[in-house]
């Protein structure tokens, strides 16, 4: 069974958070420290603080270095990590963090990732979070991680040995922009950074942006340095199984927008419900309700991926009299489903194809292909239906031999 751990991150994620957070969970400071204090770091130190944040408990992992570190190479870096004992896989995925922050720092600053010298991501602190979270994932046995879609602040700044640079960091964007990272709107009391360079990083190498049915069987808490009183600063790292049933299928987000409509007619709706999926739902539809003073109406509801939900939003609101539209997140399994043309005596055509783990493909030949079929051909569309399927499963089985 695959353990997994999800990562619910409301408030944001960082370096030190992150490592707080599988500390929290069970992950051993010494085991930590044991396989960092092989590398050629110099003075540091790992303590673990159980600290409260809005009224809630949780761990802060501290790190302390003796001298800041100086900018540094990604060549340096490597070799840094190559000197010490790690295991060769944890040291790759620790190369392949390291080398995010590296890219998105070269975009940022149009230099050459060979050239580039990189400030905050070779400092010791930095060094200590991206390694230790890996040790600490490995001696959790996590197969796999997750991760929420992430706060972005609006407003404020954060200090870099450049200067003063808006919020959200220029290498935070890069980062979440390159891994195509779901991100949402951050508190608009909070004018500080929600997502640094090292967590984008870390989450964005390392996680797959949705949430996994699984079994829980753990909740870790780590914090941030800031505390704020209005809201917990921690992020929630959750461990468990994979529920057996989801293993060979696929569960991705999505989201659902709906909105109740009593001023429309259904030659309208139906001119609506063509524009939403043209901006990118993934299906629609028009339910009857019955809204207030007895009168009858529409539920238009519509099912998008989370990057799309922006489009479709829009669209419900400009093709639609509504005042609002609700949104939820929710997640659904998909069969993997492929759509092939075939060719029949009458002419060719396509085909969904549908398949899951253990059972027979299934067909749905496209209504619109055979409908032209049969109004050339003159036959029944039953019959070019049964035709198409055929042909179909025949060509399945050829590919297969």
């Amino acid at each position: 069974m695959s353990r997994l751990l999800y990562l619910d991150c409301p408030s944001g994620v960082s370096g030190d958070m992150l490592l707080g957070a599988l500390i929290d969970l069970g992950a051993k400071p010494d085991t930590i420290r044991e396989a960092l204090s092989s590398l050629p770091l110099g003075e540091w130190s790992l303590e673990v603080q159980e600290v409260h944040r809005a009224g809630q408990r949780a761990a802060h992992a501290v790190v302390t270095v003796g001298a800041p570190g100086e900018a540094t190479t990604l060549a340096e870096l490597e070799a840094l990590l190559a000197a010490g004992d790690l295991p060769e896989p944890l040291r790759a995925r620790a190369v392949a963090v390291f080398r995010r922050l590296a890219q998105a720092e070269s975009r940022v600053h149009g230099e050459a990732i060979e050239t580039l010298h990189v400030h905050e991501v070779g400092r010791t602190d930095a060094v200590v979070d991206i390694v230790g979270t890996i040790v600490a994932l490995e001696a959790l046995s996590v197969e796999r991680v997750y991760c929420s879609a992430l706060p972005l602040a609006s407003a404020g700044e954060t200090r870099s040995a450049h200067g003063p640079l808006p919020l959200p960091a220029p290498a935070t964007l890069e980062i979440l922009c390159a891994a195509g990272a779901p991100i949402r709107a951050g508190a608009d009391a909070i004018v500080s950074e929600q997502v640094t360079p090292t967590g984008a990083a870390l989450v964005a190498e390392l996680a797959t942006f949705a949430r996994p049915p699984l079994r829980l069987q753990g909740v870790g808490i780590g914090a941030g340095s800031r505390d704020d009183s209005s809201r917990p600063n921690v992020l929630r790292a959750w461990l468990g199984e994979a529920a057996a049933p989801a293993a060979d299928v696929p569960v991705r987000p999505i989201v659902v927008l709906e909105t109740n409509l009593d001023d429309v007619t259904g030659e309208q709706a139906s001119f609506a419900v063509e524009r939403i999926r043209a901006a990118g739902a993934l299906d629609v539809w028009a339910s009857a309700v019955g809204m207030k003073k007895g009168r009858t109406g529409l539920q238009m509801t519509a099912v998008a991926r989370p990057e799309d939900e922006s489009s479709v939003a829009m669209a419900m609101l400009r093709e639609t009299p509504t005042l609002g539209v609700r949104v939820r997140e929710e997640r659904r399994y998909e069969a993997a489903r492929e759509v092939r043309q075939v060719v029949t005596a009458l002419g060719p055509a396509g085909v969904k194809v549908r398949h899951l783990p253990g059972t027979p493909p299934q067909f749905a030949p496209e209504f619109a292909d055979c409908a032209a079929l049969a109004r050339s051909s003159g036959r029944p569309i039953g019959e070019v239906f049964a035709l198409v399927e055929a042909a179909a499963r025949a060509g399945l089985r050829d590919a297969s031999l």
